[in-house]
Parts: C-alpha cells; structure tokens; sequence
C-alpha cells in the first residue's frame, strides 16, 4: 500500500512537472506574441507615420502643381499681350510709313507744282 501511494505520489508528481513544463511552454509562446504584438503595433506606427507623410507630399504636389498651372495661365496672357503690343507697334510703323509717305508725296506735289 505504501508503495501504491509512492508510485502515484511519483506519478502525480511527474504529472505536475509535465503540467509545469506546459506552463512554461504556454508562457514562452504568450511572451513570443506579446513581442510579436509591439512589434505588429510598432509597425502600424511606422505605415501610419509613412501614410501621414504620403499625403503630405500629395497635398503639396497638388499645391504645386496648382501654382505651376497658375504660373502658365499668367504666361499665356502675357505672351498674349505681347502679342498684342506688337501688332499695334507694327500697325502703329505701318502708319507712320504711310503718313511719311504722304507727307513726301504732297512735298513732291509742291515741288511740282511750284
């Protein structure tokens, strides 16, 4: 009887270290996805962080492109009146070379009429 309870005080005890390694186990693998989920949160921190950025760049790029797209509104206006002031320097030239024309003709016509 004695050893009856000797051999299930062994086995029961054998059974406790086999639980107890289990427990280890179950407690290496928690600690493993504790730093597993900091990692993961960590992570997600970083894409977050690279997104935030991501739409900072558009938002400027967009500014840009915005200010770009008003620079060349601006320019094409005022090639456009440039444009326009040289044609009416050129018709304002063409005048004068008429108007010198006639002034040289009516000289001549005094000329020969006198």
């Amino acid at each position: 009887k004695v050893q009856d309870e000797l051999d299930d005080a062994l086995k029961s005890n054998e059974e406790l270290r086999d639980e107890k390694r289990e427990l280890i186990n179950r407690s290496d693998n928690v600690g493993d996805a504790l730093e597993l989920q900091r990692e993961a949160e960590d992570l997600q921190q970083q894409l977050d962080d690279a997104k935030e950025k991501v739409t900072e760049c558009e938002r400027e790029s967009k500014s840009a492109l915005e200010a770009l797209e008003e620079e060349r509104t601006k320019t094409a206006r005022l090639e456009k009146e440039i444009q326009d002031e040289k044609k009416r320097a050129q018709e304002a030239i063409e005048r004068a070379k008429d108007a010198e024309e006639m002034a040289t003709e009516r000289e001549q016509q005094q000329l020969d009429d006198a």
